[in-house]
């Protein structure tokens, strides 16, 4: 999950850092 960590935006999304991460 550090890709998670990288966008910040993935704390509020949770599991769908994912898609959130590349989407954003």
């Amino acid at each position: 999950m550090a890709k998670c960590a990288v966008c910040g935006k993935g704390v509020h999304f949770g599991n769908n850092v994912s898609h959130s991460h590349r989407r954003s």
